[in-house]
């Protein structure tokens, strides 16, 4: 009897599997939304947009433009609407989480782009500047931002920029 062989595995499609994206477009979307890697964009947008993205792989926001009608075109992240120049700098957001993206049919702007990434991590070590989310923060602090523009919150009587001495 002939040896079987189990039939050739199909490669996947590009873009089908959901891990190589921080985000994805869901449910119907009207206009010129795009998701590439971890950013999601509607730039140079047009009237009547209509966008849902869905994170995939949660993170902090990372505004890289930011430019919307404002008051009537809008993102909304979380709940919270944002419009004009006033991005979602800095928000966290988790899998599952969706981002909402509208225009109307008035004016127009430049649109968005914006990046998921990781959000920086305290650490104890003074070499540690941020520019690779590991960032020097101490007594309490409590680190914020994105890799490269990393922050620490420090607590009341704590203070300078790492939390390392009394206010």
């Amino acid at each position: 009897q002939a040896p079987t062989t189990a039939p050739p595995t199909a490669a996947p499609t590009p873009g089908s599997t959901q891990s190589l994206n921080a985000l994805s477009l869901s449910g119907s979307n009207i206009g010129k939304c795009t998701v590439s890697g971890a950013c999601f964009s509607s730039l140079d947008y047009e009237n009547d947009e209509e966008c849902t993205f869905t994170v995939n792989e949660g993170g902090v926001l990372d505004v890289l433009s930011f430019d919307t009608e404002g008051n009537y075109d809008t993102l909304t992240v979380g709940g919270t609407q944002y419009d004009g120049s006033n991005g979602p700098e800095g928000v966290t957001v988790s899998a599952g989480d969706e981002i909402t993206w509208s225009s109307d049919s008035g004016t127009n702007a430049a649109g968005f782009k914006i990046c998921v990434g990781d959000p920086c991590v305290a650490t104890s070590s003074p070499s540690d500047d941020g520019s690779d989310g590991d960032f020097f923060c101490i007594n309490g602090g409590n680190a914020g931002g994105i890799p490269g523009s990393c922050t620490c919150t420090c607590p009341t009587g704590i203070g300078d920029p790492n939390c390392a001495s009394c206010a």
